[in-house]
């Protein structure tokens, strides 16, 4: 009887660990009635996966017609807001190259160099669609793409949807890759001149950045994007 009581109480003793959230979306997901409002609570408690490298919370569900995304962001906002924001690509023949792949990129957060306000990010950057030929078109568009977000600035929280036909892309087998990536202001193959040795930025009061501000600045100079493949779910 000793040793069965040292057990349990060893057993009560082990500490209960949090389980992590997927970095990448491990499960398909049917879509039923998703309405593009911006809001994400439709999604469940949480989305799929909370991918590390762009620290951004996502999900994507399909039904026979269309793919749906689904973000949310708590960190560093700035990456939003900055003219790359979201970009979306496609590929359904193992392709890789960004510039030959189908894209969508939202939102479009500048015109020309002046920097938009939230309310008239109105805009979907297109490219390699062939259905489509101009490369910017309206949230409101003839092509059945549908995207809608919402800044809670309190809470530095952005949640944002997208609906995208499947035709348009040509998603008719079993499968696609993806790439999610922020661009920020940076290029990809380059790290950020921000984390260069001896780097020093000081604020408008003349004050030096703490390091923190200066990797969250560096960050939004650096593009992050991964790679993953998403399985289409079947009608229950």
């Amino acid at each position: 009887m000793k040793y069965v009581v040292v057990i349990i109480a060893m057993l009560a003793a082990k500490p209960v660990l949090a389980q992590q959230p997927a970095d990448i979306q491990e499960k398909s997901i049917w879509a039923s009635n998703k309405i593009i409002d911006g809001n994400v609570e439709d999604w469940g408690a949480s989305l799929a996966a909370y991918n590390t490298t762009n620290k951004m919370w996502y999900s994507i569900a399909n039904d026979s017609e269309y793919v749906y995304f689904a973000f949310r962001k708590t960190d560093n906002l700035s990456k939003i807001y900055s003219p790359a924001s979201i970009q979306l690509y496609f590929s359904t023949n193992g392709e890789r190259k960004t510039e030959l792949l189908p894209l969508l990129h939202f939102p479009i957060t500048t015109e020309g160099i002046k920097r938009k306000l939230p309310q008239n990010w109105d805009e979907i950057a297109v490219r390699n669609i062939p259905a489509i030929k101009d490369s910017l078109i309206s949230i409101y568009n003839q092509y059945g793409i549908k995207a809608a977000w919402k800044i809670q600035e309190a809470e530095k929280v952005f949640t944002c949807e997208l609906r995208i036909p499947r035709k348009l892309l040509s998603l008719n087998g079993a499968s696609f890759d993806y790439d999610i990536c922020l661009m920020g202001s940076g290029r990809r193959g380059q790290s950020s001149m921000l984390l260069a040795p001896g780097m020093q930025i000081k604020r408008a009061d003349g004050q030096p950045v703490s390091t923190q501000e200066l990797m969250q600045l560096a960050e939004v100079s650096t593009v992050t994007e991964f790679w993953a493949t998403y399985q289409f779910a079947q009608l229950p």
